[in-house]
C-alpha cells in the first residue's frame, strides 16, 4: 500500500485460476479467515519502479536467510 507505482501488488483468488499458470508461478493458501479456500500472492513489477525504496523502509519482516537485510531491498 504504500508504493506510489503500484510495483508491489497482491492479489487473492480462487485455485482454479492457477490452473493454466506457468510452474514457476507462486502462490500460497490465503491465511485470512475468510479466505479459507483461495489463494494469494505477491507479484513486484520491477519495470515499473521509480526507486524511490519506500517499501524498503516500511518492510517490517526480515531476510531469513541474511538477518542484516529485510524481505525486500533494493540492489542494482
Amino acid at each position: 500500500m504504500v508504493c506510489p507505482q503500484s510495483v508491489i501488488r497482491s492479489k487473492v483468488y480462487e485455485p482454479e485460476k492457477l490452473e493454466n499458470a506457468p510452474p514457476t508461478f507462486k502462490s500460497v493458501n490465503a491465511k485470512e479467515h475468510n479466505w479459507h479456500d483461495l489463494k494469494f500472492t505477491i507479484q513486484v513489477a520491477a519495470e515499473d519502479c521509480t526507486g524511490c525504496a519506500l517499501c524498503v523502509d516500511v518492510c517490517p519482516a526480515k531476510n531469513k536467510a541474511e538477518p542484516r537485510k529485510k524481505a525486500i531491498n533494493m540492489e542494482q
